[in-house]
């Protein structure tokens, strides 16, 4: 009987097999933050008997089975150059937004020439049904969807950009939508409304007309007869956003838009016996503290790092810090440090009363998920939004990584331990998050499956995208009401203007010889 349950899940997964699409997944961004997530659909999709093909510069140690892996270099950091303290990297906007766009103009260069893509572009025999590419500043990759002729999804490892919305047809309200590259957790006012409008319009104005041409002109040296990424981006079928409403701002969003947020999350697991022990043996309960994946802690500034120390020390509560170093000068006996911690297992644990944190939306979402307030630290990307949101949802306290000393650290910390709200937020919270109609890995690849079995999905597409900007904001039809208005009120006024000439018409004096007759 063993043997034939055997053989006919293996006949079951040759059939899946057989019938499965061939995927191409780009993520050429070396942040393991960014492959946490897309990790998640992609082992969903090939346990679904899909085979994926994925071009990525990490090392993944346990790929699946259904998966090839396309080495490309771990070639360009998107963060400051040596010299630049990574502390101040998230005070100009304009900066970060030049340097992301600076960014993918050098990976474009640079990864166009991987031989590994060269062997993609060139090949006569490669087949595929879909791309996957991820959104950020990866455009490039969308000749790949030209060169196989496949529909194209976008993922997105945050909430997602005025531009991504732009590429399906979205509406994007910015009077109450805050970009998430300013620091605005929500617009309260005429001028954060203002900045926010004049900061999106003036990023996508510079990624269309001057960004994706240089784009454009580095694609067409390698594929001369390629379309514009502008036209291949509107091709796109669909967009999936790292984005949820137990956190993020509630929008209109079209079918070819849908939401993942929190699909990398899982059920957690046994902890090692060192960790165990210490999280079970803290009768006061324990503080998580994580700077992620690319912050150390190891690189705070020593004002900054000896707060920390001196706020730990002085606390009933154990904390759990995960520091890139074997020692820590002057650690407190309350105090744990490690390299690498196993964050959502760890949030999961019953005695964990707050987490402390960079404000990137995957800690976030695992504190959701667990019910767990935050005080966060936010240093630049989408971490200052994030914390903002935090703060106005009343979930946690955000303190600028400059603001860092023993007098705000003690502050916030018994404030966030102390007042109930903050953690009855945090699980009220939790319970919305957890409140998917199904799985959201399993939501996304539905959507994902949805768009290969209807050929890309061209009935979701939305007319706008056959607009011109003033047709879609219907500054054409104002003109025209406009124009009639016009045209009808002087038309009144020049027949109210006749008409006051008419009556105002002065009667003709009668001539003296008349005159005479009449007395005659």
């Amino acid at each position: 009987m063993a043997s034939l349950s055997r053989q006919l899940l293996l006949v079951a997964a040759l059939l899946s097999a057989a019938h499965g699409a061939r995927i191409l997944h780009v993520v050429p961004i070396p942040a393991w933050s960014h492959w946490h997530i897309f990790r998640a659909l992609m082992w969903e999709l090939a346990d679904r008997g899909h085979h994926v093909s994925i071009i990525t510069p990490l090392a993944e140690k346990e790929p699946h089975r259904n998966w090839t892996m396309v080495p490309v270099a771990a070639n360009l950091d998107i963060m400051p150059s040596t010299g630049v303290d990574i502390f101040d990297y998230g005070k100009d906007k304009i900066d970060i937004m030049s340097r992301l766009f600076h960014y993918g103009e050098r990976a474009c260069e640079r990864l166009m020439e991987e031989e590994a893509v060269q062997r993609l572009l060139k090949s006569k025999t490669e087949r595929f049904d879909l791309l996957i590419n991820e959104l950020f500043f990866n455009d490039c990759f969308l000749v790949l969807a030209h060169k196989f002729q496949v529909p194209i999804v976008g993922l997105c490892p945050f909430e997602g950009a005025p531009w991504m919305d732009d590429m399906v047809g979205n509406p994007t309200p910015l009077a109450y939508l805050p970009n998430i590259f300013l620091d605005y957790g929500r617009l309260d006012s005429l001028l954060d409304r203002a900045g926010n409008a004049a900061f999106s319009l003036l990023t996508k104005l510079y990624r269309r007309y001057v960004y994706l041409p240089r784009v454009d002109a580095i694609v067409r040296r390698h594929v001369p007869d390629a379309p514009s990424i502008a036209q291949l981006e509107q091709t796109t079928a669909l967009v999936l956003l790292n984005s949820h409403v137990a956190f993020n701002v509630p929008r209109p969003m079209l079918p070819g838009v849908v939401t993942y947020g929190g699909m990398q999350l899982k059920p957690p697991k046994k902890l090692p016996q060192d960790l165990q022990k210490f999280l079970d043996d803290a009768p006061d309960g324990v503080i998580y503290f994580s700077l992620g994946s690319y912050i150390k802690g190891t690189d705070l500034r020593p004002q900054a790092k000896n707060a920390f120390i001196e706020v730990f020390s002085r606390i009933k509560q154990r904390v759990l810090w995960k520091f890139e170093d074997d020692n820590l000068p002057g650690k407190p006996d309350n105090v744990m440090i490690s390299k690498w911690l196993p964050q959502a297992d760890i949030l999961a644990h019953k005695n964990v009363r707050l987490f402390m944190t960079h404000g990137g939306i995957n800690s976030i979402q695992e504190a959701l998920y667990h019910g767990v307030p935050l005080i966060g630290f936010p240093v630049f990307g989408d971490q200052n939004c994030n914390m903002n949101r935090v703060e106005w949802i009343g979930l946690g306290i955000k303190i600028p990584i400059s603001n860092v000393s023993v007098e705000s650290l003690t502050w916030a910390i018994k404030e966030v331990l102390e007042v109930p709200s903050y953690r009855q937020t945090a699980q009220q919270r939790s319970r919305v998050f957890r409140d998917n109609p199904r799985p959201l890995k399993e939501e996304a690849a539905y959507w994902v499956e949805y768009v290969l079995r209807h050929k890309g999905a061209p009935h979701l597409r939305s007319a706008a995208l056959d607009l011109t900007w003033y047709q879609y904001l219907l500054l054409d039809v104002i003109a025209f009401i406009v124009l009639v208005v016009v045209v009808v009120l002087v038309a009144l006024l020049l027949v109210l203007r006749y008409l006051l000439r008419l009556f105002r018409k002065p009667v003709p004096k009668k001539t003296k010889a008349k005159s005479s007759k009449k007395r005659d």
